[in-house]
């Protein structure tokens, strides 16, 4: 089987959402938050992105990216 050399998001994609995927995994990571403020991501995708966004639509965005931590890195115990 050949090793897929391909990049699995774009380079532009990558910048868009370095900022707000880097502040859900600092909060993952170093302050072991399962969740972040929704008012502080959609201000950075506002800064970064220019894109204005309803709380529903960030938080939607945030949980994909901490379902994604938590299959690829379980931190925090299944009740």
């Amino acid at each position: 089987r050949p090793i897929r050399t391909e990049k699995p998001i774009s380079d532009a994609t990558f910048k868009l959402w370095r900022g707000f995927c880097t502040m859900i995994v600092s909060a993952y990571f170093e302050r072991r938050m399962a969740w972040f403020p929704i008012d502080r991501l959609s201000m950075e995708l506002a800064a970064s992105q220019d894109l204005v966004e309803t709380h529903d639509r960030v938080a939607e965005r945030a949980r994909i990216v901490f379902t994604v931590l938590e299959t690829v890195f379980p931190q925090f115990p299944s009740s």
